[in-house]
């Protein structure tokens, strides 16, 4: 039965938009935190010494914010998924490469899973139920599962 599910045209309907809400969620609400702390936000990118600090919280937050929603609409998904995985590998890289403190590595190990996500997300597009699929072949990516950031990548026309 749960073979049967996973393997039903609903899944691939389903599943990639699924999988974009979880994954944009932790960026919108983590961009939407910095606007309401902001004050802390400077204060913590300060704190690891890097230039411009205040910038660099505008920055974040565009990104965040963003490219959270791009990824949740699936709107440019592919790009959005590679801009949010650079973003989440320097984030890794400057804030939680101490290894020595449990939680920064809990942190670290929590990126690296969250760019697999988006290194998915850049390999196989954002899936049918995304803003941008309109399928020149059939017309409604809703009823396909070939469709990749609004271009069907099925190879014959008899894919719906």
């Amino acid at each position: 039965m749960i073979a049967d599910l996973m393997n039903s045209r609903a899944v691939f309907n389903w599943g990639p938009l699924v999988a974009r809400v979880f994954l944009s969620a932790l960026f919108i609400f983590a961009g939407v935190g910095k606007i309401t702390g902001f004050a802390g936000t400077v204060g913590y990118i300060a704190s690891v010494g890097l230039p411009a600090p205040s910038l660099l919280a505008v920055l974040t937050i565009i990104v965040e914010v963003g490219g959270g929603l791009m990824l949740l609409t699936g709107f440019m998904g592919r790009i959005a998924a590679k801009l949010l995985f650079g973003f989440t590998l320097l984030a890794t890289i400057f804030f939680h490469i101490n290894f020595a403190d449990q939680m920064q590595t809990v942190m670290a190990l929590k990126n690296l899973a969250i760019m697999g996500g988006l290194l998915m997300v850049f390999v196989h597009g954002t899936g049918p139920m995304s803003l941008r699929c309109l399928c020149a072949k059939c017309g409604n990516c809703g009823k396909c599962h070939y469709c990749e950031d609004g271009k069907c990548a099925a190879n014959s026309q008899n894919h719906v």
